[in-house]
């Protein structure tokens, strides 16, 4: 496998600087969600799914264990297999080795933001896998938005005659809420033919929904605070900008939106230093949104499909 930085520009310190800066300066607060995918957040999020409460990862992996020659079988030959937001490629081994068995030539590529987390994953999925006759592997360096333009750059014929399967897990749709989960399959569904495999937590029940995201579960908390962690680095204050003795985190979740929100609290009156000449005052107990994990409804998820202008064919 080889690794491709597709990248768009070499801003995205300084983007994810505004981003914040944006964020607490706005009503409601909030602090970008891609602060808990830097390099440590990944590997603290594998750590996370092992919690025996965090049910997502682990009733996935067992969807895709039991149906992974069904799910393969779909994948057309010849086409691109592309996995938004990899992460540890455990569940995508299962599918790659299915592929192989069938006998199926797929190139698969696989985005994150992480190069020395992704060129890991990559490192383990090709050892694991031995040597492929069919299914080919690529890593992509960037965002989700740089995936989109990564495909859109593509010829017009490789786009019309190659059909493309997206492979979107971890329940990763729903984490900026149903209208952006809605723009961005539409977004890809109209650069190229595609179809989508999508991972979506359709659990409601209370109980296991907040006891899988219980700020007291350690490995949970770790993967959230380290978020501030990744923000002071970004800011190039290593602890001034927050305070980590300063905050704690919540969960809330949202029955009219079938969300669960996960945001950062001060314990009490702080001044939030964003550079020599500026800070702003947040006090205590003001919610600063960092995550929202949707809990969909099966009518949720039809809907934000159809508003895509895209239909659900098959349910796992």
């Amino acid at each position: 496998s080889s690794l491709v930085d597709i990248q768009q520009q070499d801003t995205v310190l300084l983007d994810l600087r505004a981003e914040i800066i944006n964020g607490l300066s706005a009503s409601p607060r909030t602090l970008p969600s891609l602060l808990l995918w830097d390099e440590r957040g990944l590997s603290l999020f594998d750590q996370y799914t092992t919690s025996s409460a965090y049910y997502v990862y682990r009733k996935e992996q067992e969807i895709v264990n039991q149906y992974a020659l069904e799910l393969a079988d779909l994948v057309p030959a010849g086409s691109i297999l592309l996995e938004l937001g990899c992460g540890s490629l455990s569940k995508t081994a299962v599918l790659l080795e299915a592929l192989e068995r069938l006998q199926r030539p797929v190139t698969y590529y696989a985005l994150d933001v992480s190069s020395a987390a992704l060129s890991q994953s990559l490192a383990r999925l090709t050892q694991s896998m031995g040597v492929c006759r069919f299914v080919s592997i690529q890593g992509l360096l960037g965002t989700y938005d740089d995936g989109l333009a990564w495909l859109r750059s593509k010829s017009l014929s490789e786009r019309t005659n190659t059909p493309v399967t997206i492979l979107w897990l971890g329940n990763s749709v729903t984490n900026s809420g149903q209208q952006i989960a809605r723009d961005t399959l539409a977004q890809f569904s109209s650069v190229c033919s595609c179809q989508f495999l999508l991972g979506v937590d359709v659990c409601q029940d209370v109980s296991a929904v907040m006891q899988a995201y219980s700020p007291a579960d350690p490995s949970h908390a770790a993967f959230i605070m380290n978020g501030l962690v990744h923000a002071n680095k970004v800011m190039g204050q290593e602890g001034d900008t927050f305070d980590l003795d300063d905050w704690t985190f919540t969960t809330t979740l949202n029955p009219t939106s079938h969300s669960l929100d996960v945001a950062y609290c001060p314990r009490r009156d702080v001044q939030v230093t964003i550079d020599d000449d500026t800070s702003l005052s947040i006090s205590q107990g003001t919610p600063v949104n960092v995550v929202t994990s949707g809990k969909w409804s099966d009518e949720d998820v039809r809907t934000v499909v159809g508003a895509a202008g895209l239909q659900v064919l098959q349910v796992w």
